[in-house]
């Protein structure tokens, strides 16, 4: 009789624990891990360099190569130092993701026509009152509901090797990797997440566009 009724406890444990393992999923939504790999900046190829420092660099003839041994470790005289710069500074955060400065740096080149988006994962509310000059709100409902897409659709086509920087407020926000995942499903491949999030970005004094002071107040 004791080991019927232990057995029974053990069921009635099971069962117990299967229930509220399913009321804890309902309230607390799941978290998927984003299996995130590397990313391509425009213009630079997979070693991290300028397209054009990829290319030889003119040079004499074969001879003259061949006469100077110290030509074979000289660095490519195209080398960007710019380049080497933002791939160290991105180079302490974890695989996908990168820093506040290299974040800067290619928020320089998407100012100045290179194939990169910012994208907000936030939602509308904190976008609206502020958010990375020239991003795009893309929040995870927005993204999931299809229209977010069609209006990614007009700036960049998966596959394109578009760079997708995107954010939301940093630390712990899990946001900006939620919509990572709904974006890699829609065939998007080349995406960063930045670490730090709009606050560090706002902190930092760098571009922003915000709410005119006033705005929105009734008269």
């Amino acid at each position: 009789m004791a080991d019927a009724s232990n057995s029974a406890r053990v069921l009635a444990l099971i069962g117990l624990a299967t229930i509220a393992g399913g009321v804890h999923s309902l309230v607390v939504p799941v978290h998927l891990e984003r299996e995130s790999g590397g990313f391509t900046i425009p213009g630079e190829n997979e070693a991290g360099q300028s397209e054009d420092a990829s290319r030889p660099a003119p040079s004499g003839s074969a001879e003259d190569s061949a006469n100077d041994p110290s030509a074979a470790d000289a660095p490519s005289a195209g080398a960007s130092d710019e380049t080497n710069a933002a791939q160290a500074a991105g180079a302490a955060e974890p695989a996908g993701k990168i820093s506040l400065d290299l974040a800067s740096r290619l928020h320089e080149k998407f100012l100045a026509g290179e194939p990169i988006l910012f994208l907000d994962a936030r939602n509308p509310e904190d976008f609206n009152a502020g958010h990375i000059e020239g991003a795009l709100n893309m929040p995870h409902a927005r993204l999931s509901g299809g229209d977010g897409l069609d209006e990614m659709a007009l700036y960049a086509s998966p596959g394109d090797g578009t760079l997708l920087v995107v954010y939301c407020t940093g630390g712990e926000c899990e946001a900006s990797e939620d919509a990572a995942i709904l974006l890699e499903a829609a065939g998007y491949d080349n995406i960063a997440i930045m670490a730090d999030g709009y606050d560090a970005w706002h902190d930092a004094g760098l571009p922003v566009e915000e709410p005119a002071p006033g705005a929105g107040e009734s008269p």
